[in-house]
Formats: structure tokens, C-alpha cells, sequence
């Protein structure tokens, strides 16, 4: 099955960290579910112009028996008679990438490829959508997925797709236990169908910062946005906070219970991944054991 829809997309990896992701925007619903794919310790590619199902799969198999990107590219285009409308980007979790655009992808249309990442897009306002998009992965501090989703925003900026925006995700797989402590999926995040995609990812990516601690015990996150909603929700319903809404009053709590547990407190306005994670945990905890010994019903 194919189906045809104008989108940019960036995969890449962090050879440092493990990580391999895609992030994804498009003029089509539910983006998520044919673009992106990712494989933890081998790496990731996004098909897109023309999509065929199952060809992300395909790419990945080749890498993790040994291709290089370029030869992955190679071998399933050989075999491709629509191959002039693919477009297709590849990286390996060795930081090799690849793209490849076909001649007949719907302008503007075009890739760039360099270390750690590449990225493509097709009916784009221009190529400086691209040059966005990978200045932006260049240069963006934090992890795979805060760059990958920065490279996004740039895009957009520099003016997106000319189709307009519908649907967005964000995935990362790494060898660590992932989301749920088994999954090497540590990130999996889709808006199907937004008038403000990218703007909606963000948002899930700051809930997930929240929802799933564990995966972030070693750094800081702005104490704004979802992630200070989340907290001060949290942080009401277990009596460690009053007064909702009232910056001063979450600000004490947060520096309280940093020291409470003996953790390094990071700059005014952020907090520890470390304290998120025990917050969040205390709370599910508890949220588990009131639903297993409330009333019944």
C-alpha cells in the first residue's frame, strides 16, 4: 500500500548516548504511523514522498546486518519501480546517514546528510526549510529528542511545507530500559490531526519529561509550561502544596524537597530529573494503592 503526502522529517542519532530517532511533520493524518521508524543499537529512517508500508522496516533490517546507509538506500531502490518518487533519510547508530529524493517528488523537494542526522522534506517553501532544520540539529543543546524536536521548529519557521501542517511525532530508542523499564522505546509521541502540530509535541514532550522520570534522572528541566502544571497538580494532591498557581509557593516546595532528599538543586526555575522522578513515583504509588484499597462500589 502507498500513499503520498508533503512532509519534512530528521533522523538521527547519538552515537554518545545510544540513541537513534526520527521526528516527523506533515500535511497528513496520522504521519506517525507510516513515516518514522527507529531500532535501538542499530538506528533509524523515515520514507516519505510516496510511502510504502513496511519500507522503514526494510531499511532497518539492513542495517542491523551490516549496511551502511548509503548501501541500505541502494538496495531497496534497486528493486523499486516507483523509486522516482521515494524519498527516503537513513542513519546508522554509528552516526552514517543518507538521503536520497527522487526526481519526480513534488518541489520543493530535497535532503541534507551529515554526521548524526540527516534530514528531507518535499513540497517545501524552499531548500532554506532544510538548512533550517539541519542548522538546527547542529547546534541545539539537550538531548536526541529536544534536537530532533528543535529541528522541527526551525523548519516551520523557515516556512514549513507549502501544504500546510496536520500531524507530527517524535520517537527515540535507546539501549536503556525505555518508557516502562522494558521498551527500548524511550520516547513515542504523535499528534494525529492539530491546526499547531509541532506546537502540541512540544507539549507532550514536557509532559513525558514528567510522566516518564525515570529516563531523565540525570538532568534539569525548566520548572514551566506542562512540566510545572504537572508538578503542582502532583504536588497539591499529595499535601505538599496549597496554594495553586502561586510561582513563590511552588518555587519553596520544589527547593524543599530538594533538600529533603538531598539532591543537588539546579538554577532558580528548573528542577531535577531526580526529584521529578521521586515526585512522580510517590504519586503512582499512591494513586495504585488508593484505587486497590478505595471504596467499593
Amino acid at each position: 500500500m502507498t500513499y503520498r503526502a508533503s512532509t519534512f522529517s530528521i533522523v538521527a542519532c547519538d552515537p554518545d548516548r545510544g540513541e537513534s530517532g526520527v521526528a516527523v511533520q506533515s500535511r497528513f493524518l496520522a504521519v506517525g504511523s507510516l513515516v518514522p521508524g527507529a531500532r535501538s543499537g542499530v538506528g533509524a529512517a523515515a520514507s516519505q514522498a510516496q510511502t510504502r508500508s513496511g519500507l522503514v522496516v526494510e531499511a532497518l533490517d539492513l542495517l542491523e546486518a551490516g549496511r551502511a546507509p548509503e548501501e541500505a538506500v541502494a538496495e531497496l531502490l534497486r528493486a523499486d519501480s516507483s523509486a522516482q518518487v521515494r524519498q527516503i533519510g537513513v542513519v546508522d547508530s554509528r552516526g552514517r546517514s543518507f538521503g536520497y529524493t527522487g526526481s519526480a517528488c513534488i518541489e520543493w523537494s530535497g535532503h541534507r546528510a551529515g554526521p548524526n542526522y540527516c534530514c528531507q522534506g518535499n513540497v517545501l517553501l524552499g531548500p532554506s526549510v532544510l538548512d533550517g532544520m539541519a542548522r538546527a540539529f547542529e547546534t541545539s543543546p539537550g538531548d536526541l529528542a529536544e534536537r530532533l524536536l528543535a529541528a522541527l521548529e526551525a523548519a516551520q519557521r523557515a516556512g514549513g511545507e507549502r501544504r500546510g501542517r496536520q500531524s507530527a511525532a517524535l520517537i527515540v530508542e535507546r539501549a536503556l530500559p525505555g518508557m516502562i523499564g522494558e521498551s527500548t522505546r524511550s520516547v513515542d509521541l504523535r499528534v494525529d490531526h492539530s491546526l499547531w502540530p509541532i506546537d502540541d509535541l512540544r507539549k507532550l514532550l514536557q509532559l513525558h519529561r514528567v510522566e516518564f522520570a525515570p529516563n531523565h534522572r540525570d538532568r534539569i528541566y525548566p520548572l514551566t509550561g506542562e512540566t510545572r502544571e504537572k508538578l503542582l497538580e502532583i504536588l497539591q494532591k499529595r499535601g505538599l502544596i496549597s496554594l495553586l498557581g502561586e510561582g513563590e509557593t511552588l518555587e519553596a516546595a520544589i527547593g524543599d524537597l530538594h533538600r529533603a532528599f538531598d539532591l543537588p538543586r539546579p538554577a532558580d526555575g528548573f528542577v531535577s530529573g531526580a526529584l521529578v522522578d521521586r515526585i512522580v513515583t510517590d504519586w503512582y504509588g499512591a494513586e495504585y494503592d488508593r484505587l486497590k484499597i478505595g471504596p467499593k462500589g
